[in-house]
């Protein structure tokens, strides 16, 4: 058989039903395809990064127990979870990854701006992709000083200002005088100094920041708590860390939502294109965790309560989202496994919402 013209081809293209290529054979769907908007349950048929099933796929929200191989459904960007307690957190990753970061924890109409790495046009598009009122921001918490997390701030505050919305940021000394962004808002609006044990009340949200071990001068973590229900709920929120921090441990131990770093695949570090030097970096105790150091850090924490994790800080050179939500599951445990992206918003949220 000849192989067909370049009439025959363009023939085959024109004639082509949707969903199959020139050849007839049904096409594979991108696994670049954003996600559309999903407010269902975790296992409900969505079009973010679709893929191929697997032989012998197993559920997302339970881990198949650790050393075994798991398969996870697509994940939409919006995640409902049932059993949340009254007035407990809404987690909105807006951006997570090397080009930029910012996350909204919210809770019964107060919230709280976690970085801000991102241009003010992707704030308030995603803010609004996400159904959050910036008017309810009522802190903003820098973890450190790289421009991944706050060369967006000064834009996303003079927004805000403009709306009248003007709420205070609060950060570490060591991030303050070692960020320029920063230290150029100071005067127009209000910059708190705080130790990296403080504890800050933002609304009814309390936060305890703690110390992580990453190369900034004064980096933070940080355990939200709330009241609500007949009780108090917690949201963990580690990035930026090369290993877990021993106060993470306690802290986190109540959680029932944990936004966990895990940044790279060691594999695809190693045979990555970046000099050796930055993959030293990346892999020290002073870089980032990665998917591996993630899960093991997830089964020494522990929560007992916890209903879902989501992966953050996902190198886009050196990882992939399903290797990043497999090592979190294989850790084992009946809750949802999720990770954010770079370039749209994830939202774990209350099924009532």
């Amino acid at each position: 058989m000849h192989p067909p013209s370049l009439a025959e081809l363009r023939g085959r293209l024109m004639r082509a039903p949707l969903g199959r290529d020139i050849t007839g054979k049904p096409k594979m769907p991108s696994p670049l395809r954003a996600p559309a908007r999903c407010a269902g349950p975790w296992l409900a048929a969505c079009s973010a990064r679709p893929r191929p099933a697997a032989r012998n796929p197993q559920p997302a929200a339970c881990g198949p127990g650790k050393g075994r191989p798991v398969e996870l459904p697509v994940q939409p960007n919006r995640i409902a979870l049932p059993d949340a307690p009254d007035g407990g957190f809404n987690l909105h990753v807006l951006a997570s990854g090397s080009k930029g970061n910012a996350a909204v924890i919210e809770a019964g109409g107060h919230a709280v701006l976690v970085d801000c790495g991102i241009t003010k046009k992707a704030f308030f598009e995603r803010c609004g992709a996400c159904g959050i009122d910036p008017a309810n921001i009522e802190g903003i918490i820098v973890t450190h000083e790289h421009s991944d997390h706050t060369k967006g701030l000064g834009v996303v505050l003079r927004g805000l200002a403009k709306l009248g919305i003007r709420p205070p940021v609060h950060c570490t000394p060591g991030t303050l005088g070692n960020s320029r962004e920063l230290q150029g808002l100071q005067g127009a609006f209000e910059i708190n100094a705080v130790a990296d044990t403080a504890c800050l009340q933002i609304g009814s949200i309390r936060a305890q920041l703690f110390p992580t071990s990453h190369d900034a001068a004064q980096p933070v973590g940080m355990a939200f708590e709330v009241a609500a229900g007949d009780g108090f709920d917690t949201l963990g929120y580690l990035t930026d860390s090369g290993v877990l921090p021993e106060a993470a441990v306690g802290l986190f131990a109540r959680a029932r939502i944990l936004a966990l770093e895990s940044n790279h695949d060691p594999k695809m570090l190693a045979e990555g294109p970046y000099p050796y030097p930055l993959k030293q970096r990346i892999a020290s105790d002073a870089g980032h965790l990665s998917n591996g150091q993630s899960a093991e850090a997830l089964d020494r924490i522990a929560p007992s309560g916890l209903q879902a994790i989501c992966g953050m800080h996902l190198s886009e050179t050196n990882n992939l989202h399903r290797l990043a939500r497999e090592a979190l599951a294989a850790a084992g445990g009946p809750h949802v496994v999720a990770a954010a992206w770079q370039d749209m918003p994830f939202s774990l949220v209350a099924s009532a919402r």
